[in-house]
Order: structure tokens, then sequence, then C-alpha cells
């Protein structure tokens, strides 16, 4: 009887949908940004749209409850390239970095086979977007502070294998260039949604 029971728990940890005991995660991502930059000048507001394609990556370390609930931390980054806006800045290639805390709901995966959570990110943005004053283009940076909230979904597909998708709302708030400023433009805020679909290792 004991053995039947032991059998039974192991069976149920083995195909539990996220890990019974996990400690870490390795995962990349390809992102789709869709991104309002929202700013000011002498003449008004000023809002130009820019969406693309670009790629991401993360470590986390993980511990929880096993079976019922997973907490993980650690270091993010996003790069990527988005195009739109206005004819004299066509273009921007933005790198984000920071730390996030992502919850995942194993109670609820193990009963429906996918595990959803919530990934909560803050860090540290920068782009670089080709503009043109006149007849010259340059390169100029705008940084500043950026954060995300994202849920989504993971499946195990291996052992230690996962898949996931998830969606969700980015932002920013950029210091722009002297040189930007000088012809009466306002530090910039970014508002959009980002969709991802990706794959990570989780031991």
């Amino acid at each position: 009887m004991k053995k039947l029971k032991l059998i039974a728990i192991m069976a149920v940890l083995l195909g539990a949908a996220a890990p019974a005991f996990s400690i870490a995660q390795l995962g990349v991502q390809g992102n789709y940004t869709s991104l309002t930059f929202d700013s000011s000048t002498s003449s008004g507001s000023v809002s130009n749209k820019y969406s693309g394609v670009g790629f991401g990556a993360f470590a986390r370390f993980t511990a929880g409850i096993p079976l019922l609930i997973t907490f993980g931390a650690g270091p993010f980054m996003d790069y990527g390239t988005i195009k739109g806006g206005p004819a004299t800045a066509p273009e921007s290639t933005h790198l984000r970095v920071g730390g996030e805390l992502v919850v995942y709901a194993d109670v609820v995966g193990n009963i429906i086979g996918v595990v959803p959570y919530g990934r909560f990110g803050y860090g540290y943005e920068g782009n670089s977007t080709k503009t043109t004053i006149g007849t010259v283009t340059t390169d100029y940076l705008y940084y500043g502070s950026t954060g995300h909230t994202l849920f989504g979904l993971t499946l195990k597909v291996l052992p230690l294998i996962y898949v996931f998708a998830e969606g969700g709302i980015q932002w920013s708030s950029l210091t722009v260039p002297s040189e930007i400023k000088a012809l009466g433009v306002s530090d910039v805020s970014t508002t959009g949604w980002r969709a991802s679909i990706g794959a990570m290792l989780w031991i």
C-alpha cells in the first residue's frame, strides 16, 4: 500500500504542469511591440506611433509552494527595432534591461494543463533614433526608466522544457537629447502593448 501511494505521488509530481520543486529558469522570446511616443512642443502636444519586432531573454531564481504557486525573480533584457513616426525620425532601436518578478499559478495549471502567470518588470531603457534636423541626420539617444505588466500561459512540452505566450502593457519615461530640447521638444513618455512567444528551461 505504501509503495502504491509513493507511486501515485511520484506520478502527480512528474505529470504536473509546473515543476513541483524548481530553482531556476532561463528563457528567450520573440516580441512584437506597438508604442505611442508622446511629447510636447511650443506648438502643442505630439504623438507618434511606432511598432516592430525584437527579442528578449531572462534568467530567474524560483521558489514557492509545491504544486500551488511559484515565485521567480531575476534580470531581463529586450532588444528590438520599431518603425513609424514622423518622416524626420522613422525608426528607433531600443534596448531595455532591468529586473522583474513573476508569479505562476501552479494550482490552476495542474488542473487545466497550462500554467497562467503574471510578469512585472522595471528597469532602464535606451532608444537610438535617427533624426533629421534640417539636412543633417544624426543618431540621438533617448534614455530613462521603463516597465511592463504581462500575463501569459506556459506549457510543458518536454521534461524541463516549456513554451509560453504572453501579452500586456509596456511603458517608459525618456529624457530627450539637449539638441532636441533646444528645438522646444519636451521629454518623451511611451505607452503601448507587446505580445511575445518563447521557450525556457525550467529546472
